[in-house]
């Protein structure tokens, strides 16, 4: 007997199901007696939607840059759709931090990856030009972090390299 298993590239759990095997010439299609009768079979998930990590630990804009531009990847896999979620967040006891709504906009949005896709740019709109994400750049550099957390759908991981 053979059974045919539809592929798809979305992540999922793996699936059981039963075959069971019944008396063909049974006017009641009864199921036949014994332990060879009945056998589970589980059909394994080879998705790999993939683990999120920033591109870059450190990213650098200039004075005249309007945008600090954050990529993310996605790496080992990228079947399925995913999403993670993107955030600014401010930075504490940092002799020059970025400030909110004054040097960027703060955010907070999901970021999807669909089917294939390993690479996403995101772009924080700043305020003042007067921001870098490198602190060792100079004394005058503001800073600010960016966390990616909450990936989804199940399957999905998160680097250590969440966080930049």
């Amino acid at each position: 007997m053979c059974v045919n298993i539809k592929n798809d590239e979305g992540w999922e759990p793996d699936e059981d199901f039963f075959l069971i095997l019944y008396d063909p010439y049974d006017a009641e299609k009864r199921q036949l007696f014994g332990d060879n009768t009945r056998t589970k079979v589980t059909i394994l998930d080879d998705d790999k939607p993939g683990t999120f990590q920033m591109k870059f630990c450190q990213v650098q804009v200039k004075k005249s840059d309007r945008v600090a531009r954050i990529v993310v990847n996605r790496v080992e896999g990228a079947d399925g759709e995913a999403t993670v979620t993107i955030s600014s967040l401010n930075v504490k006891n940092c002799p020059n931090p970025a400030l909110e709504d004054q040097d960027y906009e703060p955010f907070k949005k999901d970021l999807t990856f669909g089917p294939g896709v390993s690479e996403k740019v995101f772009e924080v709109p700043l305020v003042n030009e007067s921001i870098t994400l490198d602190p060792e750049e100079d004394a005058e550099s503001k800073i600010f972090l960016v966390l990616i957390s909450n990936p989804r759908p199940g399957g999905c991981k998160m680097s250590k390299r969440n966080i930049c």
